[in-house]
């Protein structure tokens, strides 16, 4: 079975209106909690991308608290959504990504989480698609 490593570009997708937004909802409904995945620290993006998108009136408070809630609700607090850590191991292992594919801090990260749960779920003979998720290369 699969499983979708969101990134906080990705994520943010599921609460406020953007391009891409579809997708995201399809595998909130179509794939299981236990088979979406994100860092904790892209929830704590999505939620400075919420406010900065409130603060920029893209989005209404409203919006924004329904967003935060629903945020809330189904990643954050569910047991079932996975939320990994970005601790020291996985940052040091990260470090060399940024030279290698001329990435930012973040994205460096978030490649070396999906790299190694990649390795493991091919071990135990299973898959994370990587064009459903993940960002593609920058422009």
């Amino acid at each position: 079975m699969h499983a979708f490593l969101f990134d906080a570009s990705a994520l943010v997708k599921r609460y406020a209106p953007e391009v891409g937004a579809a997708v995201v909802d399809y595998l909130f409904a179509q794939a299981g909690r236990g088979r979406l995945l994100c860092l904790m620290r892209g929830v704590a993006e999505v939620s400075a991308a919420l406010v900065r998108k409130r603060n920029s009136g893209s989005i209404t408070s409203p919006m924004f608290a329904a967003a935060m809630t629903q945020l809330r609700m189904e990643v954050l607090m569910a047991a079932d959504f996975i939320k990994l850590p970005a601790d020291n191991a996985l940052i040091a292992t990260a470090i060399s990504l940024a030279e290698k594919h001329a990435i930012n801090a973040t994205d460096t990260i978030v490649l070396q989480t999906a790299l190694t749960i990649t390795a493991q779920r091919r071990a135990g003979g299973r898959s994370l698609p990587w064009g459903l998720a993940c960002k593609g290369p920058r422009q």
